[in-house]
């Protein structure tokens, strides 16, 4: 995967989406470097959803939830709140029966951590 721009400081390296049984919402774990937890927070959304309950892991990555599943190719945008977002190489490619989508080339499904 080429390296996003890093406008915000930070750099994205892929992500994995999750549906649990029985839930209607979607997970989207994303991994990268160069986060920060600061004044203005972290934002993202997934073509035109919106990227709620955000949680940063230091500044290797976040966590968060979309209330509706993604469409195929909705890509994601991040940034901070006082700032543009970004748009980043990581497009949802539709689901999988495997329980975890992978976002790009180098995302990976739930359970594998070959890359």
């Amino acid at each position: 995967m080429a390296e996003t721009p890093r406008p915000h400081g930070f750099r994205i390296t892929g992500a994995t989406f999750l549906t649990l049984d029985g839930e209607a919402r979607v997970h989207i774990q994303v991994a990268g470097e160069g986060f920060l937890a600061r004044a203005a927070p972290l934002v993202a959304r997934l073509g035109e959803q919106p990227v709620g309950r955000i949680v940063l892991f230091g500044d290797r990555g976040f966590v968060g939830v979309l209330e509706e599943s993604p469409r195929e190719g909705d890509r994601l945008s991040v940034g901070y709140a006082d700032q543009e977002l970004q748009a980043t190489d990581v497009v949802y490619r539709g689901d999988s029966a495997a329980g975890g989508t992978p976002a790009s080339p180098t995302a990976r499904r739930e359970g594998d951590t070959s890359q």
